[in-house]
């Protein structure tokens, strides 16, 4: 009886967290599959979908060829190649490769990872709440998180998959960073590292909005508390999370120099601020009207959570209000000319392409705020103050219905997705390389000589790597069709020999001597990627042993006692 009585109260215990669960998964499974079906019950155009099915494809090729981090996709630009997830960020490739090897499509993949965002978005934010808000307010912040309109853009409008993952991430750091300062360990900087780095590796412009966003909310924290453990922890989480992630940024940004880009050609021409999005195009508009709309729901929540209760005489601000209310006053900033001084100073800024990005930290901002407000009018008796709850509902619910309806009335849902034919792109191609659509397909190797005595035929191919047999009547030249890059080695029976590069078409030339040979070519790190490798394996030891050191350290404290 008393294990009967104790099982229904569980169950009835429970029960709430389980309504909770089951109203973010549909909120998150709402707010995702439509896309999925909405031309004519098929998958549509997106701007950016174009962009990362040929990635995904050629990642995935490379990755089943064996190499655990695919930094050259050989399949790119009809086999000449591009180093696009050297200095793309690469998780979003390893998640739809992953569905896909459990799918075996990729239409489904990419609904899988979408859907896992918007999944893992909600209960990170939910549990990141949690930490100061009822569950009730906690759901009512994770679905803001969801539903606010610049997160269904990037879904509905620009098909940005590395985006939406990264929503999955920031509240993760939070909620570690906030395990680390009121209870200290190692295990919470260690989780909070690794999600860290994990942004880093998602979706850079985002984790740079973030990073500098986390810089002040922890000096804020810092100030309430009077006690420099958040600066401290924070610096932690951000160090190491860097360190785990290096193998990707730090070459990213020591060898972008070697290709062709063009996200800082787009910062330096139309940095994306409201005044000139409101000029540009309809695209453009709708963005504009997606910064000021948030923007006034930001204020709006800002000010009831600041504002007196109805049962004391002042406000009981504490960092978490102060926290997202300047992170989020700076957001906005941010995206407004006047601030073109200090984004000028700002370092790197120009990787984020379009300051209009920093809508991500708004949008955490402002769902972080719903949730206060909701709370402190659950608090107060709701409806107590008529006309301002009234107010803050509409003006809600008025901005979640233009997301809404915005996305909805995107002109790419009609038309229904077709993968492109050809995997193709001049980013991340070699500096100075030629126009990739102007190349010639099907040619893949040429001895210079073009004696007929002379031939060359290719034994392997593998995206990173190549085996060649060559039979050269007198001493000849090699031209191998595939862009030459630093990391791309040549061996004559197993002898390394230098790679030129062709003058016009940046492509691979091999001295051969006479002879029959076999050559194989592989990409290899170079000094600067094994060097970020080893620091990201000495972060990963780190966080190894500090793991262990906090399970050694448990165990003896439960033997003494």
């Amino acid at each position: 009886m008393e294990i009967a009585r104790y099982s229904d109260k569980t169950f009835f215990a429970a029960s709430p967290r389980r309504r909770i669960a089951a109203f973010l998964i549909l909120v998150a499974i709402a707010s995702s599959l439509p896309f999925f079906y909405a031309a004519q019950g098929s998958l549509p155009e997106a701007g950016d979908l174009i962009i990362h099915w040929p990635r995904m494809l050629m990642f995935d090729e490379t990755l089943r060829s064996g190499v655990w981090y695919p930094r050259w996709l050989g399949g790119m630009n009809y086999g000449y190649g591009a180093a696009t997830t050297m200095f793309y960020a690469p998780f979003v490739y390893y998640s739809l490769s992953a569905a896909h090897a459990l799918l075996g499509d990729w239409v489904r993949s990419v609904e899988v990872v979408v859907l896992f965002a918007a999944l893992g978005s909600a209960a990170t934010l939910y549990f990141y709440a949690r930490v100061f808000l009822s569950p009730v307010a906690s759901a009512i912040a994770a679905m803001m998180y969801l539903l606010l309109p610049y997160r269904l853009i990037d879904l509905y409008h620009r098909g940005a998959l590395a985006e939406l993952i990264a929503f999955v991430w920031m509240p993760l750091v939070m909620l570690m960073l906030d395990g680390a300062v009121k209870r200290p360990g190692a295990r919470r900087i260690v989780l909070g590292a690794i999600a860290y780095g994990l942004l880093v590796v998602t979706h850079p412009p985002v984790a740079y909005a973030f990073s500098v966003s986390l810089a002040l909310f922890v000096a804020i924290w810092a100030v309430k508390s009077q006690s420099w453990r958040p600066v401290l922890s924070g610096s932690f989480i951000a160090l190491l999370g860097s360190a785990l992630s290096a193998f990707y940024w730090l070459p990213a940004i020591l060898e972008m120099g070697y290709v062709n880009q063009s996200v800082t050609d787009l910062f330096d021409n139309n940095k994306g601020y409201v005044t000139d999005l409101l000029a540009g195009s309809t695209f453009e508009k709708l963005i504009a009207a997606t910064v000021i709309a948030t923007s006034l729901l930001f204020f709006l929540f800002v000010a009831l959570a600041r504002s007196k209760p109805l049962n004391s005489e002042k406000p009981s601000p504490n960092h978490y209000i102060s926290g997202w209310t300047i992170v989020g006053f700076i957001s906005i900033v941010v995206m407004l000319p006047v601030a073109a001084p200090i984004v000028r100073l700002m370092p790197g800024i120009s990787g984020m392409a379009f300051l209009w990005r920093w809508l991500a930290i708004t949008t955490f901002a402002t769902s972080m705020l719903a949730g206060v407000v909701f709370e402190k009018l659950r608090v107060e008796n709701f409806g107590r103050r008529r006309s301002r709850d009234l107010f803050a509902i509409t003006l809600t619910v008025a901005i979640l219905v233009f997301g809404v309806i915005s996305c909805a009335r995107a002109s790419n849902l009609k038309l229904q997705f077709v993968a492109p034919a050809d995997c193709v792109e001049q980013d991340f191609t070699p500096k100075d390389a030629p126009d990739v659509h102007a190349l010639s397909a099907g040619v893949m190797l040429q001895m210079l000589s073009d004696s007929p005595d002379s031939a060359a035929r290719l034994i392997e191919w593998k995206p990173q790597e190549r085996v060649i047999e060559v039979s050269a009547a007198t001493n000849d030249t090699l031209h191998v069709y595939s862009f030459m890059f630093p990391g791309w080695e040549a061996f004559v029976d197993g002898r390394a020999v230098p790679v030129e590069t062709h003058p016009d078409l940046k492509t691979m030339l091999i001295n051969v001597p006479q002879g029959s040979h076999t050559i194989k070519l592989i990409f290899s790190n170079t000094t600067t990627r094994l060097r970020a490798q080893t620091l990201s394996l000495i972060a990963l030891s780190i966080c190894g042993l500090l793991s262990i050191l906090k399970r050694s350290t448990s165990l003896f404290a439960r033997e003494r006692m």
